[in-house]
């Protein structure tokens, strides 16, 4: 061995052994840099970040580690897939403006990567948290965090899932092993299949998973508190301790254990406070589909769900039923309209559908929650939600995945769907039919018996009075037609904005621009005022406002401005029309000023939105989806421009359940406005009624 190979391993063991600082403040500026053997500590000296090496490896890596832990503890790593193996490396922030690690060779192994606007200069700093920052120095804006980019470790107080904002789904990936800090095969991540959950993956294979939100309790366990994100900006959870001098730390192991570790000062060692899966039934699958988990039954773990049985009795004789799991019993009666019911399951961890998923269902009672699945022959099971004051609900359709036995009193009941042979045994089994419920069904049987003859007869009178009545055109329209004509014009509108070749403004959408064809698919016609805005055009400006009163948007019936939330608020008329049977124009004996709009909003802040409801469609519609119907529309017809949603926006709302809606603010054009008032303040002349003016202009 020469002498200058020698030379370079005693400085690296030197380096290794006997790390020295000549760095100690928190904050790194441009012209400054950290080399091998320099480390940044944060202000109360809570972390660090330098260079090391992992135990059994010479490779160098950039990492930030517990300052106060005797037993060097790596949080995150920068170059975990990008080692170099001598003293070289060299942090700095270049040129522009960017964290960049280079090695001897001047190669760019890490870097920040981000955009800095302007000739503004940019600094890093080490926050007590263990979140290393790049800062734009002139306004002190956030550029990059590493808590944005996790490794193996979540720290307290740091978010993991997704930044609505960024699109950034930020997830914990394990070690390859001890020695190696290279990305492995263990992630720990938010999952949006279903309601939103959290899975621990091996691989692509799902190894164990928290069970979706929201319903358990804010605290994981003692005094370690849970707080979950869901708003327009984070879809996310992160945790923290009552005492935040207590030292703490949430990691992947490569072995696939998600575990929680608290530092004991006293000791020298991390203690395991927490650590998932645990138990037999913790791993996902253990007993496989439509199956229940009981890690306390010595015997055999696994049995099936009321309404199933084993897909392999022999498989399940020989305690394996992971692979097969359950399937429904041979009983012949329909799961569809046939009487079926629900059994209920306490105390369970609630079950996971891969292929069909769920429905998340806001603001639904229990009653409304059973009924609704009770109509959609694919639900199989539901639960009713306590969150906060609201009552919601949650369905599943499919298979029922990863069922386990908690006797947590925190977990809520699952209602597994049955049909009515099963529904009978289960309630014998479950309380027997004479029980208080069965001698009061005896009771009534008694009574209402010899009456049956005088009800049936009573009740053809009346079904033979009602065929008799010149059924209205509207009430042909029941509500899933409407919601379909909803969906359908908003597709519409979508694509002018945004699918097609150009983007158009149709600047005339009405109720009488949308035809039906044959099977209810609404057709959006009348281009005739139509404009075409450049690619990159967001809105534009005419001096003539053409259109029809009641549909034109605040700024385009002052201003002349139009722009795609010109449409939006078009549509949020429209909405409002078709729920409530009623023209905008019309008049309401209780406030003849008033517009639609404003009677809508009237009846909304006062908690009473669905007497809004055409009357001719009172027994068809599905409460939630109404009452989220007129929620959009409200947001649509918003008086600033900056308030209302896209159209693409809008669209997500109305498809799914699980999208959270913001509050309407008060809508534009609450009171009527007569002619002379419109004309005093529009540029030029513009129609009051249903008639369109139309002029024929060069584009």
């Amino acid at each position: 061995m020469n002498s200058n190979k020698l030379l370079k391993i005693l400085i690296l063991a030197f380096l290794l052994f006997f790390p020295f600082s000549s760095s100690s403040t928190e904050t790194l500026i441009q012209n400054q840099s950290i080399k091998d053997g320099q480390i940044l500590i944060s202000k109360e000296k809570n972390f660090s970040i330098g260079f090391f090496s992992p135990a059994n490896s010479s490779y160098r890596y950039l990492g930030i580690w517990f300052a106060k832990v005797k037993e060097q503890t790596l949080v995150w790593v920068a170059n975990r897939n990008d080692p170099f193996n001598d003293s070289s490396g060299v942090l700095s922030i270049n040129q522009d403006g960017n964290l960049v690690l280079h090695d001897s060779f001047n190669r760019s192994l890490w870097s920040t990567n981000v955009s800095v606007q302007g000739q503004a200069s940019t600094a890093a700093q080490l926050l007590d948290s263990g979140n290393l920052v790049l800062v734009q120095e002139n306004n002190k804006k956030v550029l990059w965090q590493s808590f944005d980019y996790p490794t193996d470790t979540l720290l307290p107080n740091m978010s993991l899932g997704l930044n609505r904002r960024t699109g950034l789904n930020r997830l914990l990936t394990s070690w390859k092993s001890r020695d190696d800090p290279g990305t492995g095969d263990c992630i720990y991540k938010l999952n949006l299949i279903e309601a939103p959950q959290f899975f621990l993956y091996k691989g692509l294979i799902p190894y164990w998973r928290t069970g979706p939100w929201p319903w358990r309790s804010s605290t994981l366990k003692s005094n370690v508190k849970v707080n979950y994100i869901n708003n327009g900006d984070e879809l996310s959870y992160k945790y923290f301790f009552d005492d935040s001098a207590i030292i703490t730390r949430i990691v992947v192991d490569n072995s696939g254990l998600l575990q929680l570790f608290v530092w004991n000062d006293g000791e020298h060692r991390w203690n395991e406070f927490w650590s998932a899966p645990k138990y037999r039934c913790d791993k996902y699958g253990q007993c496989g589909a439509y199956s229940i988990c009981n890690s306390d039954d010595i015997d055999f773990e696994c049995s099936c769900l009321p309404g199933y049985e084993p897909k392999s009795p022999r498989q399940w004789y020989l305690r394996e039923g992971s692979e097969l799991g359950c399937v429904r019993n041979k009983s012949g009666l329909s799961m569809c309209g046939n009487e079926e019911g629900f059994v209920k399951m306490e105390r369970v961890k609630a079950p996971f559908s891969p292929v069909t998923g769920h429905m998340y269902l806001s603001m639904m009672s229990y009653e409304a929650c059973k009924q609704a699945c009770l109509r959609n022959c694919s639900c199989t099971a539901f639960t009713s939600l306590k969150d906060g004051k609201e009552t919601n609900c949650l369905h599943w359709y499919g298979e029922l995945m990863d069922i386990e036995m908690h006797y947590d009193e925190r977990d809520p009941s699952i209602y597994v769907r049955v049909d009515a042979a099963d529904l009978a045994k289960n309630t014998m089994k479950f309380g027997g039919f004479l029980g208080n419920k069965g001698r009061l069904a005896l009771v009534v049987m008694s009574i209402v018996v010899p009456l049956l003859p005088m009800i049936l007869l009573a009740h053809l009178w009346i079904r033979n009075k009602k065929k008799m009545r010149d059924p209205t055109k509207s009430s042909s329209l029941n509500w899933s037609k409407r919601f379909k004509i909803i969906i359908g014009i908003a597709r519409g509108i979508l694509y002018l904005h945004y699918d097609s070749r150009l983007r158009i403004i149709h600047r005339d959408l009405k109720t009488s621009n949308i035809l039906l064809d044959d099977e209810m698919n609404p057709k959006i016609s009348d281009f005739g005022l139509a404009r075409i805005l450049k690619e990159d055009q967001i809105q534009d400006k005419t001096k003539r406002v053409v259109g029809t009163y009641g549909y034109m948007s605040p700024e385009y019936a002052v201003f002349g401005k139009f722009s795609t939330k010109s449409d939006v608020f078009s549509f949020g008329v429209i909405l409002l029309e078709i729920v409530s049977g009623k023209k905008n124009s019309g008049s309401y004996m209780e406030h003849p000023s008033l517009t639609l709009i404003g009677h809508v909003w009237e009846l909304w802040i006062e908690d009473k939105a669905l007497d809004i409801v055409d009357s001719s469609i009172n027994e068809s519609y599905v409460t939630h989806e109404v009452l989220r119907s007129i929620q959009i529309g409200l947001l649509c017809v918003q008086e600033d421009v900056r308030d209302r949603p896209d159209m693409l926006e809008v669209l997500l709302m109305l498809y799914t359940d699980a999208t959270t809606i913001p509050s309407p603010k008060q809508p534009a054009f609450i009171f009527r406005t007569t002619s002379n008032d419109l004309k005093s303040v529009a540029e030029g002349p513009c129609s009051i009624n249903e008639v369109t003016l139309t002029n024929i202009e060069a584009r």
